[in-house]
């Protein structure tokens, strides 16, 4: 339960702060790959681990336009790389 609750601060963290884009910048696109790279430690299902954003994007009231738009970014693996 531990480790669930990194990755979660690590999803949070991987979000602006203000208007909740996933991965935007660049240390937000850095906790997007740590919260990546601890849903594989501790094997977490892709499934579930959209899922947990779509809480994280839940509890913080975001508009449910908002959080699709959001969740097509999670799913898109270029978004967690910093060149290209």
């Amino acid at each position: 339960m531990e480790e669930l609750n990194e990755l979660k601060r690590l999803i949070a963290i991987s979000y602006g702060t203000e208007d909740k884009i996933f991965a935007l910048h660049y240390y937000d696109r850095k906790q997007a790959q740590d919260a990546l790279f601890e849903a594989f430690r501790i094997r977490v299902g892709f499934q579930s681990y959209v899922n947990l954003h779509r809480e994280f994007l839940l509890s913080e009231g975001v508009p449910q336009d908002h959080i699709q738009e959001q969740l097509k970014l999670v799913k898109d693996l270029a978004r967690y790389f910093t060149e290209d």
